[in-house]
């Protein structure tokens, strides 16, 4: 997920991450991986196997997962809950943020979201 990049409009309103904005929940090792944002956990920070990182362009993240079809996702999207944000017009402007969880997706609010397939053998 690209800082600075604004999501999908849905109702009206659109929202956008300003850099480093999940830095302290990162820390904290707390969040989990999730298929559409359903309960069950795929990958979790606290297990190793889900790693994120931010960086200037953004938050980066790899899960080590089981075996599963990824085809039918075309992004990822995040539940989080904000810390330091503010409204301009119909952008909600986050500033800094508590991760909970990332999820593969199949509509992404983030159109700049990537997701990949690594061969385990290959690595």
């Amino acid at each position: 997920m690209k800082w600075n990049e604004k999501a999908i409009e849905i109702n009206g309103y659109t929202e956008i991450f300003r850099p480093y904005a999940f830095s302290q929940s990162i820390a904290q090792g707390n969040v989990y991986a999730l298929e559409e944002h359903r309960q069950h956990k795929i990958a979790k920070q606290s297990d190793g196997t889900l790693t994120l990182v931010e960086d200037e362009i953004g938050l980066r993240y790899e899960m080590i997962i089981s075996e599963r079809d990824i085809s039918k996702y075309k992004g990822v999207s995040v539940r989080f809950n904000p810390i330091a944000h503010s409204q301009a017009g119909n952008v909600h402007e986050v500033l800094t943020a508590q991760l909970i969880e990332i999820s593969l997706v199949s509509n992404p609010a983030y159109s700049c979201t990537t997701l990949c397939k690594l061969d385990k053998k290959r690595l």
